[in-house]
C-alpha cells in the first residue's frame, strides 16, 4: 500500500499571527523538546541502556508508557535516525511488547532484507512509471482469487505472470540498480 504524508500541520489562512504557529513548531522540533514530547523524561518514563531507549515500568502499572501512544502527533520534526532509536522505547511500551521486540531482534541476522517497492517508488522514475498499476493489479488479482476460491498456487502463478508481463521485471531491475548504487548507506 502506498502512503503519502501521514501527519501534516496546517496554519489557517485566517490566522492573525501565523509566525507564532511556526515558532511553536520550531520549539517542538528542538531535540530536547522533541524527546520530552515523544518519550518523556529520562529517569522517569525511560532510561538509556547500552545506547537504547527503554521504558521504565513502575509498580503495578506497567503500562505507564502508554501516555506517549499518540505523542508523535504532537512532536515536532527530528532526525529520523534519532527518532527511530526513541521509537524503540515505544515498541517496548509494555513488558510483553518489550519481550517480543527483543526476541524478534535477537534473530535479525537470520532474515534476508526485502527491498520495499514503496521506498523506490519515491526515488526511481522507472518504479513510479509502473508501481500504481502494478499495485492495483496485484490487489485486484488477490481479491478475485479469494472471492472465486482459486487454488493458491494457481493464483500466485497468475499474479506472478501478470507482474512479469506488466512492468514488474522493469521495476525489479530499477530497484536493484538503485539498491546497488546506494548499498553503502545501509551498511
Amino acid at each position: 500500500i502506498m502512503k503519502g504524508a501521514n501527519f501534516v500541520s496546517c496554519i489557517s489562512q485566517s490566522s492573525k499571527n501565523p509566525e507564532h504557529a511556526i515558532n511553536w513548531l520550531n520549539i517542538l522540533s528542538e531535540p530536547d523538546n522533541y524527546r520530552r514530547t515523544y518519550i518523556g523524561e529520562e529517569g522517569v518514563s525511560y532510561e538509556v541502556i547500552d545506547g537504547n531507549y527503554t521504558p521504565i515500568f513502575t509498580g503495578d502499572d506497567a503500562t505507564n508508557f502508554n501516555a506517549y501512544t499518540n505523542s508523535d502527533k504532537l512532536s515536532g520534526i527530528n532526525n529520523p535516525t534519532v527518532s527511530f532509536k526513541m521509537w524503540q522505547a515505544r515498541a517496548r511500551k509494555t513488558p510483553e511488547m518489550a519481550e517480543a521486540y527483543e526476541a524478534m531482534n535477537a534473530r535479525v541476522d537470520e532474515y534476508e532484507p526485502l527491498i520495499s517497492i514503496e521506498l523506490y517508488g519515491k526515488t526511481s522514475p522507472k518504479v513510479q512509471e509502473y508501481v500504481t498499476a502494478l499495485n492495483q493489479a496485484f490487489g485486484d488479482s488477490f481479491l478475485k482469487a479469494i472471492v472465486e476460491g482459486t487454488d493458491p498456487d494457481t493464483a500466485i502463478a497468475a499474479m506472478q505472470a501478470d507482474w512479469d508481463a506488466n512492468g514488474g521485471l522493469e521495476v525489479e531491475a530499477a530497484m536493484q540498480e538503485f539498491y546497488d548504487a546506494n548499498k553503502s548507506y545501509s551498511e
